[in-house]
């Protein structure tokens, strides 16, 4: 497992599992294809974000270099 710590690092995924201790007010945010999305920061010592579900288009593009 790698571990992405530093400004800037991205995790992507169909679902994302987060351990944090506060949480700031989430704002409302314009996605992709006309699509709103929440935007919402959290803080915590440590605060962690783990993909729980791949992400589908990630997971057939593996498949097909594989």
């Amino acid at each position: 497992m790698t571990f992405l710590m530093e400004a800037g690092d991205k995790v992507r995924g169909e679902r994302i599992v987060c351990l944090y201790r506060r949480e700031k007010d989430a704002r409302l945010v314009h996605a992709t294809g006309g699509h709103k999305g929440m935007l919402r920061a959290i803080e915590g010592l440590p605060a962690e974000a783990i993909v729980d579900k791949v992400w589908r288009l990630k997971a057939k593009e593996d498949e097909l270099k594989g």
